[in-house]
């Protein structure tokens, strides 16, 4: 996890190892999976009811991509995580149980490339494949749930009161013993570590960890006298352990622009009109590009800059045929359907609709579907609003909304559905409210 540093000094580590509201009492992280997916739950709906989170399918679609690649080469791969962007402009990452990690919009912003912000990505993967919260747990003891309870109060706070947060960080942190933060010292190297292997395994720049953290020393308020007060090693320490273990591998060479610039323009452009567009200077669609990312990003490209839905939605809909697993395209095509009231929106729901269905999916994707069901008078249109309603921390509202939709059905296969559906999120709403 990295260290954000505000102007006013505020210090917010995010590594948490349970819930200060949750009823978890002094049980250890090692969860069970529905333990954990119940949590993890429980964290998005939190930070989605406090407009927390960036909700942009598209970035969070690349993101689960490159976690999958990833994974293919970790020695201890892990399954279900899932990757949220925190709206906030300060230099930040984070992993939670529950298999969430956390990137805020200020490391889009700060890394220079793909493989820098990767190595960041790697690393906060390696926290949950080298299962660092239960080792957090066992090794610290009941201090470690001081420890965990008070930095996730961090986070959950920090949206709304920074001050509030900083006090419950500091005061978790008082409590708790230098060998402790040692130990977590330990575990942020070790990672460091494992993500340089994932990296260097998957043809990336391993070295760009090292320069992103010495890039990162030079731009924070640190100094070495605060490094024994924390329990992040300072980034010229971790830049330094990491140049010991380079790799003599060549990187892949990849595109001069990359997937990762288009989305990162797509997702800062209009909080930074600084930001130039990477495809700026293409006058045509190379023929030799063949990422869908890259793709889709100069069909939108050209539409902003000469608006025509009509042939945007052609584009988008050949590009959907071309590429039948790259769900952003289908995503575009359905809005672009919904807004230009297409014959086709109803019979191009359905294979989107089951694709996502099962998986997590992002508010603006929810939102969408529960549109496009309601319009097209769909037996799923109710699952598909308490869907969207539950994840955006309207929990009550899509409690009741299956309640009343339950007394109301005669059909008896969306009655069972209904009924599973609102068992779930009641035993879910009844443990963490």
């Amino acid at each position: 996890m990295l260290i954000i540093f505000r102007k006013s000094i505020f210090v917010l580590c995010l590594l948490a190892a349970g819930s200060g509201s949750a009823d978890l009492g002094d049980r250890s992280v090692d969860w069970t999976k529905v333990m954990a997916k119940d949590f993890s739950d429980f964290a998005v709906r939190s930070l989605n009811k406090q407009r927390a989170v960036t909700n942009n399918y598209w970035a969070s679609y690349w993101l689960s991509q490159k976690i999958l690649e990833l994974n293919l080469v970790n020695p201890q791969p892990t399954s279900l995580i899932t990757p949220i962007i925190i709206r906030e402009d300060t230099v930040n990452a984070f992993a939670i149980p529950g298999n969430i990690i956390g990137l805020h919009l200020g490391l889009w912003e700060f890394a220079s490339t793909e493989s820098e912000f990767l190595s960041v990505l790697a690393h906060e993967m390696s926290h949950i494949s080298l299962d660092h919260f239960s080792r957090l747990s066992s090794n610290q003891s009941q201090q470690g749930w001081v420890l965990a309870s008070g930095i996730l109060l961090s986070i959950l706070l920090a949206q709304e009161n920074p001050e509030a947060a900083n006090a419950a960080l500091f005061s978790a942190l008082a409590v708790t013993s230098q060998n402790n933060l040692n130990f977590s010292q330990a575990m942020e190297l070790e990672a460091d570590q494992l993500a340089q292997t994932l990296l260097n395994s998957t043809g990336y720049n391993g070295d760009s960890g090292r320069a992103f953290f010495q890039k990162l020393e030079q731009t924070s308020f640190t100094t070495d006298a605060y490094e024994f007060l924390r329990s992040h090693p300072l980034g010229s320490t971790r830049a330094s352990r990491l140049a010991n273990r380079s790799s003599t591998a060549s990187p892949r060479e990849g595109p001069s622009i990359s997937a990762f610039d288009v989305i990162r323009f797509s997702l800062l452009q209009d909080s930074d009109s600084t930001l130039a567009d990477p495809l700026a200077g293409w006058t045509e669609l190379p023929a030799t590009i063949t990422d869908p990312n890259l793709i889709l990003a100069w069909y939108r490209s050209r539409a902003q800059q000469q608006p025509d839905d009509s042939r945007y939605l052609a584009q988008v809909s050949n590009l959907v045929a071309q590429y039948r697993g790259f769900l952003p395209a289908y995503f575009e095509q359905l809005k672009l359907m919904l807004r230009l009231d297409d014959s086709k929106l109803c019979a191009t729901f359905t294979p989107f609709a089951q694709a996502i269905d099962g998986s997590y999916a992002t508010l603006d994707v929810l939102e969408l579907l529960q549109r496009v069901s309601t319009q097209c008078q769909l037996a799923s249109a109710i699952e598909w609003q308490a869907r969207w309603l539950w994840q955006s921390g309207k929990e009550q509202q899509a409690l009741a909304l299956l309640t009343n939709q339950l007394s109301d059905s005669s059909d008896t296969n969306q009655i069972a559905r209904l009924k599973n559906l609102l068992k779930d999120y009641s035993g879910r709403y009844d443990r963490f409210r």
